[in-house]
């Protein structure tokens, strides 16, 4: 609270968020705020009022935009790089980053994934880990748009391989998955 005993619109989406994270985050997703406010990432916006039935946080850096939100308890990440553009899935980039098809990162997506909701996605990422690496990565001039592009098409095939969609992929692709 500031100094003058009032509470400013800032501390109240602060406390707030700070309660409902607090309570009811993953150990990694707490973490990672941490690590995103010890990393002079501020809270631009926060929607706390659905509680974990539907909430979001964006944190600002510079032109770099994360965006944390929790949808019926299940936690997700999006990251806006700082070039502008698009919020990107946090899965996709992870994979994009890696340089791996996005079966080889997420190997249990689609048909093949396991029964019951994880808490946390993408299944089986420490964001906390991870993030750094994939912010410094999206802000560098190693970042490939087209690898995200790509990830997210490998995506799709791997949710929805019977759709037409997936067909014509798969067949652009010379039946084959692109490297």
């Amino acid at each position: 609270m500031p100094r003058s005993g009032r509470r400013t619109l800032s501390s109240v989406r602060n406390a707030a968020s700070k309660d409902l994270i607090g309570e009811f985050a993953p150990a990694d997703v707490r973490a990672t705020v941490g690590w995103l406010k010890a990393h002079d990432f501020i809270i631009v916006h926060s929607d706390t009022a659905r509680g974990t039935f539907g909430s979001c946080w964006w944190f600002v850096q510079g032109d770099t935009q994360v965006h944390v939100t929790v949808d019926r308890s299940q936690w997700f990440l999006d990251v806006m790089p700082g070039r502008g553009g698009r919020l990107i899935q946090y899965d996709l980039l992870v994979a994009a980053q890696r340089g791996q098809d996005y079966r080889d990162s997420f190997p249990q997506t689609g048909k093949d994934r396991p029964v019951g909701r994880p808490s946390q996605l993408p299944a089986g990422v420490s964001w906390h880990s991870t993030l750094p690496e994939v912010l410094a990565w999206l802000n560098s001039e190693a970042y490939d748009a087209s690898a995200v592009e790509r990830a997210q098409d490998q995506r799709y095939v791997q949710m929805w391989p019977d759709s037409p969609k997936a067909r014509r992929l798969l067949r652009n692709w010379g039946e084959r998955r692109p490297q």
